[in-house]
């Protein structure tokens, strides 16, 4: 009896300390979702470049050699638009190798448009900046990647997930069909007005 009782004191020890451990597993990944969400707010607005030259002396020359670059991609940019903009790494000497630049921008619209033309670029490239999870996840799908790629597919990182389409359904063009009284030029003459359908004002696609 004394044995069957200890037994059950212990069980009841040992589910307690189950569901205090549950618990505090939950909170944990809770805080952690909490500070990846302010990590990710935090670079929302921020870019990273590499291998442009280190040349400057400042970084006020930094920002001032960046605009200079992406202007030369028709990015309409100037210092307002730029919160800072920093080297970060261990410098190497005797060398003009530069260390990447992280740049924070004073919004999200013109670090878009920066993205969009960056293919412009000869003598640097652009990423955005992720935190280490979503760097992490995308490594981890580099070979899944060039696997779609190989077999003709569409496919894409977008943030932390891979964007795939196969070859035919991506390979088909959409064409644009006005709706039936969108102009004049597609109302047909033989219609009277009353007999008209009545335009949703919608584009359809036709895939």
């Amino acid at each position: 009896m004394h044995n069957q009782t200890k037994q059950i004191t212990e069980n009841i020890m040992l589910k307690k300390l189950l569901e205090e451990n549950t618990k505090l597993k939950q909170s944990v990944e809770k805080l952690e979702n909490l500070v990846e969400k302010l990590e990710e707010e935090k670079k929302s607005n921020n870019i990273i470049i590499f291998e442009l030259k280190e040349t400057e002396k400042s970084n006020r020359q930094l920002t001032m050699k960046i605009i200079e670059e992406l202007n030369k991609i028709d990015v309409d940019i100037d210092h307002r638009y730029i919160n800072y903009a920093k080297r970060f790494g261990k410098k190497e000497t005797n060398t003009e190798k530069g260390r990447p630049i992280v740049v924070q921008l004073i919004n999200k619209w013109k670090k878009i448009e920066i993205l969009q033309n960056k293919k412009k670029l000869n003598n640097m490239y652009i990423t955005e900046d992720f935190t280490k999870r979503v760097l992490e996840i995308r490594r981890s799908l580099q070979n899944q990647l060039m696997e779609e790629k190989a077999k003709g597919n569409y496919a894409i990182i977008k943030f932390d997930k891979l964007i795939v389409k196969d070859k035919e359904s991506f390979g088909k063009k959409k064409r644009s069909m006005p709706s039936p009284n969108q102009n004049d030029h597609y109302k047909s003459p033989n219609i009277k007005n009353s007999e008209k359908p009545t335009s949703t004002g919608r584009t359809h696609l036709i895939l």
